[in-house]
């Protein structure tokens, strides 16, 4: 079938939200976020040596994150009424899902307006990203492979390590649907420009680097009495800068700027002999050698992690979230 005799067809559908693929994504988000949070309470207590507390803390954790999947639920179930309506649009150039269910809709505008008026970055990020995703276009020169489940009438546009998009078909449409995301796809050869390899093992690579490019951040941090504020913030958004947007790579910049100004203001802070009483001295002049050898060690790591988020920003190092953007659209 040719692309310009494809005729767009436009359908709604109600989503359930209890249905096996939404509450696998919604478990697969909430361990996310444990491994996630647990991972940055791992580097900053054990950079500080405090091993024996972490215990309590990684069973907090769990538990608060125990508590957001089990409130997730009763949302899904007293919010949004079990459901969630799409509207899907099939054209010549690709499908198209829409979320049209108002209460959704409302939520996320809530969401972002509730993490504005409390300064509350976590809500408001969840609120932005949610809005984003309100309306997501695959198109036909993308780069995904298609599952069919003729069963449950679902079709599963995938990339190299997630699902792109499910579209839900209803019983009288699914075999039209079906033929034509086939033939397309066929014709444009969208699953032969997927990589050989898959890119997750890459992303937990990088993942892992810049968790490891921090540490010496952390250490410093406790060495030098500066505030540990600064390493935990620069080490979520150079993680941020991974996953999610690269212009986060100047936030990281600005941070990595302001631990060294930290650090190089308590080197010089002059201070009283106690050894030679009258006398003062500034405290770079009685540093050790493992004094030495650790800020030697965090100039490499900052240099590192300062040449990857200036390549992050100058868009040489796309996020993982404009790759399955690209991935989508079909961009090079």
């Amino acid at each position: 079938m040719k692309t310009e005799s494809i005729q767009p067809l436009v359908w709604e559908y109600e989503v359930p939200l209890f249905s096996r693929e939404m509450q696998m994504t919604w478990l697969k988000a909430m361990l996310a976020t444990a491994l996630i949070m647990v991972g940055l309470f791992v580097v900053i207590m054990g950079s500080g040596g405090h091993w024996r507390a972490l215990g309590g803390i990684v069973s907090m954790l769990l538990a608060v994150v125990g508590g957001l999947y089990v409130l997730g639920l009763l949302v899904m179930l007293l919010v949004f009424r079990g459901h969630n309506r799409m509207r899907f649009t099939l054209d010549a150039d690709g499908i198209l899902c829409e979320i049209i269910d108002r209460t959704v809709k409302r939520s996320n505008r809530l969401a972002v307006l509730l993490g504005t008026i409390l300064m509350e970055p976590r809500l408001l990020g969840a609120g932005l990203l949610s809005t984003a995703a309100e309306s997501t276009r695959v198109a036909w020169s993308g780069r995904f492979i298609v599952e069919a489940d003729p069963r449950r009438r679902i079709l599963r546009l995938k990339n190299g390590w997630r699902t792109l998009l499910w579209v839900y078909c209803t019983p009288e449409n699914y075999a039209a649907v079906a033929q034509i995301v086939q033939e397309q796809t066929s014709r444009t050869g969208s699953a032969r420009r997927l990589p050989a390899r898959p890119p997750l093992p890459g992303y937990l690579l990088r993942t892992a680097g810049v968790v490891l490019a921090c540490l010496p951040l952390f250490l410093m941090s406790k060495e030098f009495r500066t505030t540990l504020f600064m390493p935990i913030f620069t080490l979520c958004f150079a993680l941020a800068t991974l996953w999610l947007i690269h212009i986060f790579g100047y936030v990281v910049l600005g941070g990595l700027l302001v631990q060294w100004f930290q650090t190089g203001t308590r080197l010089l802070e002059v201070r009283r002999s106690w050894l030679r009483p009258g006398k003062t001295y500034q405290a770079w002049e009685v540093l050790g050698g493992d004094d030495i050898s650790l800020l030697v060690l965090g100039g490499v790591a900052t240099l590192a992690l300062g040449i990857y988020a200036w390549r992050a920003v100058r868009g040489r190092c796309p996020a993982v979230l404009a790759r399955d953007q690209a991935d989508m659209d079909g961009d090079e």
